[in-house]
């Protein structure tokens, strides 16, 4: 890009993104920013159809210790939302490591800010507490082809959709 290509316009940086602003897109009738993007979307949270309070899916419900939490036995599904700070798009197959020992398979959303994974629960999928995601797998990229890379503790951590709400856990228990 030179000079020339940019106009006179002004130069924005915010963090990793760099915005070229043209003041003569107008005149010119072409796009008037150009933005370079060097840092992959990051995840900001990840949601259950539990969570968000979708129970039509069934499952047993109880408070404990002023948390809801909702018991899944074999056969349940579960949709898990990967929300991210920007949208992201799926290259082929993609998948969630769940603390349960299974997985839940991409199903919807490439070309959002937020992923649906769905999971059935099997026989002898059980969790010692909250259901967490430990990974994901396959090639999620944001439009500037950054690649999602690592994947933290944190990040797992299935939460409401509406922070406001008490707070629910999802227990898995096919015992």
């Amino acid at each position: 890009i030179t000079d020339s290509a940019v106009g006179v316009g002004d130069i924005g940086d915010k963090g990793n993104k760099f915005e070229f602003i043209d003041s003569d897109a107008e005149k010119y009738k072409w796009s008037n920013k150009l933005v370079i993007d060097t840092a992959p979307a990051k995840i900001e949270r990840i949601e259950s159809s539990f969570t968000n309070n979708d129970l039509s899916l069934g499952g047993c419900c109880e408070t404990v210790d002023g948390k809801e939490v909702y018991y899944c036995n074999e056969g349940k599904l579960i949709n898990l939302f990967v929300v991210f700070s920007e949208s992201v798009k799926v290259s082929g197959e993609a998948t969630l490591k769940l603390s349960s020992g299974s997985e839940a398979t991409y199903s919807s959303g490439s070309g959002s800010e937020k992923l649906c994974f769905s999971y059935t629960v099997g026989v002898g999928d059980n969790t010692d507490g909250n259901l967490k995601v430990d990974g994901i797998n396959g090639k999620i990229f944001d439009y500037a082809e950054n690649e999602l890379k690592g994947f933290s503790e944190t990040d797992g951590v299935i939460k409401n959709a509406n922070e406001n709400e008490k707070e629910k856990k999802l227990v898995i228990d096919t015992k």
